[in-house]
């Protein structure tokens, strides 16, 4: 079972991407576009725990306290990380006022560490990924040049009220996500 702990974002929020949604299937060829009721910030990615562990960090999210209150944020700002045949995850950013956010992902890094998790090396980057480009494909000079013209563009404004605990189901048609804890801001 994949595992991973996300901040979910509002229906509003998910529903001021389904623009951007739209367009990135025009190019389903090269990329595959997340579907808008998916979209999430991801905390940490936990990949695939043992049983035992998984079930251990099942039964103990609920016991965090986070504490932070609700966190406002800003939806918007379209971009990119490269991989070694040019952009591989395409993404929005997050804003938010503070370090509510950073706190929230450090807290959580603190929870998987107490089952074994290595700390993440990345530098954590508040974004939604709206979609990846498929194995060995190139994106099209359009499809940068689309998210090139969305960097500065804002989506929405919204508020991250709770974490929640995904297990994630890799199926045909997409990923399957069910929610196994949650615990409020």
């Amino acid at each position: 079972m994949r595992l991973f702990i996300a901040l979910p974002f509002s229906p509003g929020a998910r529903e001021s991407l389904v623009p951007v949604y739209k367009h990135l299937c025009e190019y389903r060829d090269t990329v595959k576009p997340v579907e808008p009721e998916n979209y999430h910030l991801t905390l940490r990615f936990l990949g695939e725990p043992d049983n035992r562990t998984g079930q251990q960090i099942i039964e103990g999210f609920s016991n965090i306290t986070i504490g932070t209150g609700p966190v406002p944020f800003r939806l918007g700002g379209l971009g990119y990380f490269s991989g070694k045949n040019g952009p591989s995850v395409f993404w929005a950013g997050i804003q938010s006022r503070g370090t509510a956010i950073y706190e929230i992902q450090k807290l959580i890094e603190h929870f998987t560490a107490s089952f074994g998790f290595e700390k993440e090396k990345k530098r954590f980057r508040p974004h939604i990924t709206v979609a990846r480009a498929r194995k060995n494909m190139h994106a099209p000079v359009e499809l940068i040049d689309f998210i090139r013209a969305g960097s500065e563009t804002v989506y929405t404004s919204s508020t991250f009220t709770r974490v929640v605990l995904f297990s994630s189901e890799l199926k045909p048609g997409g990923p399957v996500y069910t929610e196994r804890g949650s615990v409020p801001l």
